[in-house]
């Protein structure tokens, strides 16, 4: 809507209301978003790195614990050694023993009793060891478990890839990933296995695998330090290892499984730097490593939770700028209001004596530059009207005067009774065609000088061109034709006097006369948008673009005609516009479109004059 009325009322971009709401929108608005602008951007960084200084620190401290405690399962795996001494001492020669025997032998009680007691010594020292297994360099297997679980008897660690990883790697701690305990009958438990080779210790030059320790540690204790490493929503945190694989995530579909996006990216977080940021589009990527352990501790921190607390106080903010902006824009409506208004109706009044009324007046509310404006318009309207009603109109009735003088000197009357007689002396002798001629001319005289008024119907403006066009017929000898494409109903309607006959004139004279063969004007009319259009085609030799150019610029200045060596030209058409524009407004007059050997049509846009006082006897076609 707002655009609309600017384009009714395209002087309101420079109204005083307009400069006066931009201008406060400039001094107070501006600066205001700017500053708002500012404030949040700086406030979002600072809140930015407080966040990822604290989830560096979070991730900091659940590397230490994690650290702990494969520091500790590390140290529980060598019990092995330790519980071979002392009174203890029987296991290595226990073990030496069980790698000397033939594959399949079975071991004494005493010896399965000491290795029983040796996994479930174990299994005591840490609440979240599920299971303990060893199996010796022979394959012969011994366990405990803290749940009455039954173990698989078929199933054969030699052929699974688990022990064969743990074989290779030597002296080192080997952690697998969570995995499920398919050792076991029926469960469906998932445990992190912590496993070590057990060496024998009298030969440090060759010493061989007396056997393979595994620990299997329930996550209740990673569940544990996660619960503490709460980095959002939309905030995932992950225990990785060195292969990709999941060790424990807050995303439990995660755990288990190789995570693509860690290998594609396994080189920024296991580099020289033991934690660090890294920045991708839509996420933050905070690591901490934990090197006993060859794990990396990751949290993909979402932007969205960065900013959920960014957002929170950045709409606060929006609230009350929008409050402000409100206010600010109410005061510089009121106060440019205020100020406005009165100069509208200034302008109003203005406008009123611009179309002639000047009964306008501005009622006078104050004594400031616009109270003064407004008494001075008052007093120049009255010293206006008073001029008008002494001099103008004086002039006005001296020029109808002189006018009329003019008139009464033609005699027209005279000039009827001469044509006539003259007619006659040519029908007496046999020159009817002289005598159509000259009664045609006498009509058109008629038509031209005889009428005191301006204003005449559409069809005593046709009638007398149909007139002129028995002279054309018979000068032409019908090479040029006439034809009416007129509504009966537009018939009645008010044109101006002489309005449509000099564009038919110059149609022929112009536009058919040059051409080669015959040639046609079609007159035809309509209502359009509210006002009456009377449109003139002839299919002559028409305008080049230039000519057109001319023609329409003759049209807009205030030149009379076009002055040629010949002659004043185009002094019909030129006079039916000015005339048009002088009695009806800048609105209506001519418009004409023409192309080279195609024609030329002319439209004459005029108000819709519904009522026509006629003259008795004035018809043209009955004369």
């Amino acid at each position: 809507m707002a655009g609309m009325r600017l384009q009714r009322n395209p002087l309101f971009i420079k109204s005083i209301f307009l400069k006066f709401t931009l201008a406060f929108i400039a001094v107070g608005l501006i600066p205001l978003l700017c500053f708002s602008y500012i404030a949040i951007g700086a406030f979002s960084r600072h809140i930015e790195q407080s966040t990822m200084d604290d989830s560096r620190q979070l991730l900091g401290f659940a590397g230490q614990s994690l650290e702990k405690m494969v520091a500790d399962y590390n140290n529980i795996t060598k019990l092995l050694y330790s519980y071979n001494s002392g009174r203890n001492g029987g296991l290595e020669k226990l073990l030496q023993t069980a790698v000397n025997a033939r594959p399949g032998a079975m071991l004494s009680f005493q010896s399965t009793q000491l290795m029983n007691d040796f996994v479930r010594y174990v299994l005591d020292t840490d609440a979240h060891i599920q299971n303990v297994i060893f199996i010796d360099a022979n394959l012969r297997t011994y366990y405990t478990s803290k749940s009455s679980k039954q173990f698989d008897s078929d199933y054969n660690f030699n052929t699974r890839d688990q022990l064969q990883a743990i074989l290779a790697s030597g002296k080192r701690l080997k952690i697998l990933p969570p995995h499920p305990e398919a050792y076991f009958v029926r469960s469906r438990n998932r445990v992190i296995t912590f496993a070590r080779n057990y060496y024998e210790l009298t030969d440090f030059n060759h010493p061989r695998i007396l056997g393979t320790l595994l620990l299997d540690v329930d996550l209740d204790g990673f569940e544990a330090v996660f619960r503490r490493l709460n980095l959002g929503e939309n905030s995932p945190v992950a225990v990785v290892d060195d292969q990709g694989y999941c060790i424990y995530s807050n995303d439990q579909r995660q755990i288990g499984l190789q995570l693509n996006w860690f290998l594609k990216k396994r080189r920024l977080f296991t580099g020289e730097e033991a934690a660090g940021i890294i920045r991708d589009r839509d996420a933050y990527f905070i690591f901490q490593q934990v090197p006993l352990g060859n794990w990396t501790v990751i949290g993909r921190l979402s932007r969205k939770d960065v900013f959920k607390r960014v957002n929170a106080v950045r709409n606060s903010i929006g609230l009350m700028i929008l409050a402000c902006s409100a206010a600010l824009v109410l005061l510089s409506l009121a106060f440019s209001k205020g100020f406005a208004v009165p100069v509208r109706k200034l302008m109003g009044q203005m406008r009123r004596v611009e179309k002639g009324d000047l009964t306008a007046r501005v009622a006078v509310r104050s004594e400031d530059e616009i109270g003064q404006l407004a008494a001075g318009f008052n007093q120049m309207v009255g010293e206006l009207q008073d001029y008008i009603g002494k001099s103008y109109l004086a002039q006005i009735k001296q020029k109808e005067a002189e006018l009329e003088a003019l008139k009464t000197q033609i005699r027209p009357h005279f000039l009827y009774n001469t044509l006539e007689v003259i007619r006659m002396c040519a029908i007496d002798n046999g020159a009817a065609t002289v005598g159509e001629m000259i009664h045609s001319l006498s009509v058109q005289l008629q038509y031209t000088i005889g009428f005191n008024r301006e204003m005449v119907t559409l069809r005593q403006e046709v009638a007398m061109i149909q007139n002129y066009f028995r002279l054309i017929k018979i000068r032409y000898e019908d090479k040029i034709g006439l034809e009416l494409n007129l509504p009966p109903e537009l018939l009645e309607l008010g044109i101006l006097k002489l309005s449509l006959q000099p564009v038919v004139e110059n149609a022929v004279l112009h536009g058919i006369k040059p051409k080669d063969g015959p040639g046609k004007v079609l007159i035809s009319g309509e209502i359009r948008d509210e006002t009456l259009t009377i449109s003139v085609f002839d299919d002559g030799v028409g305008m080049s673009p230039a000519q057109l150019a001319r023609l329409h610029e003759l049209l807009a200045s205030e030149r009379m005609g076009e002055r040629t060596a010949e002659g004043w030209k185009q002094i019909g058409l030129k006079n039916v516009h000015d005339r048009l524009r002088l009695n009806f407004g800048a609105g209506y007059g001519l418009t004409v479109a023409s192309q080279e050997r195609i024609g030329t049509v002319v439209r004459l846009v005029m108000p819709i004059i519904s009522e026509v006082t006629e003259d008795a006897g004035q018809s043209i076609a009955g004369r």
